[in-house]
């Protein structure tokens, strides 16, 4: 995580933590309000948690 927001990429830092299970929605939902928060930022958090959500409630 570190290297990548060390390597100038907060947008795939953002992604990469929207798929982390011990984080939630919430907190994750924190980085949109963030400066420099891109609409295609957003959306893409958005996508990612909707199918994190969608791969909890498949049966096991």
């Amino acid at each position: 995580m570190a290297a990548l927001l060390g390597a100038g990429r907060p947008y795939a830092a953002a992604l990469a933590l929207a798929e982390r299970p011990e984080l939630t929605s919430a907190e994750i939902l924190t980085l949109t309000g963030r400066p420099g928060a891109s609409r295609r930022m957003i959306r893409g958090l958005h996508a990612r948690l909707a199918s994190r959500a969608d791969a909890d409630q498949r049966p096991a």
